[in-house]
């Protein structure tokens, strides 16, 4: 609890410094963070619902969910607000089930943005030897099986469990560390129409040119 309530009071003054430029000097554990940073100051990258930054000081991630939800679906603030802050709870109920999330809250004033402790530690699975990768999917499935477990205790409907491997980091033997993005707000069905309309939507800008 304190440890939430220190990134909470912690949260307000982070989000100012979102789009901000990189900081000249920054600790070995986020130099790929800060290498992206130094090709565009401040930014981590665009996900499928939010962008993504660096806080200043290079100890936590600023999401801040998109005017537009894949690029096809438009969101007023009441919804950005409402996708902010169901993201927290699944992360929280995942935390509390023991799985490697880093804490993260919904700052005061910001409702649309989210504030999670940067996951600087382990690497990803690309990066592993081969001998760590069975290893490592093996945990990362486990790890899978145990947030669906955890998402039906707690009795939250339309939710997708996202097992992709680009959101989790692992030790060099291949034991998972952390699982910073580990679900998105709508059950599979929806993500299936959402990613059906971007392909349309994808292919009609190809035609029109």
């Amino acid at each position: 609890m304190l440890r939430h309530a220190a990134l909470l009071a912690f949260a307000s003054s982070l989000v100012a410094a979102a789009p901000a430029r990189a900081e000249r000097a920054w600790p070995a554990r986020i130099a790929p963070a800060a290498k992206k940073l130094r090709q565009s100051p401040g930014r981590l990258g665009r996900g499928f619902m939010s962008d993504v930054f660096l806080s200043r000081d290079g100890r936590h991630v600023i999401k801040k969910v998109k005017p537009t939800l894949g690029g096809v679906v438009p969101l007023g603030r009441e919804a950005r607000a409402m996708l902010a802050a169901r993201s927290v709870t699944i992360m929280d109920v995942l935390r509390r089930a023991g799985l490697p999330v880093p804490a993260a809250v919904v700052p005061d004033g910001h409702p649309d943005m989210i504030v999670q402790e940067f996951a600087g530690e382990g690497t990803s699975f690309g990066e592993l030897a081969w001998s760590a990768r069975p290893r490592a999917l093996a945990s990362a499935f486990a790890a899978y099986r145990r947030a669906v477990q955890a998402v039906r205790r707690a009795g939250i409907r339309g939710v997708l469990v996202d097992p992709k491997v680009a959101n989790f980091k692992f030790a060099r033997d291949g034991r998972l560390v952390s699982w910073f993005d580990p679900a998105g707000v709508g059950g599979p069905w929806h993500w299936i129409s959402l990613r059906s309309r971007m392909v349309a939507r994808r292919l009609l800008d190809v035609w029109r040119r």
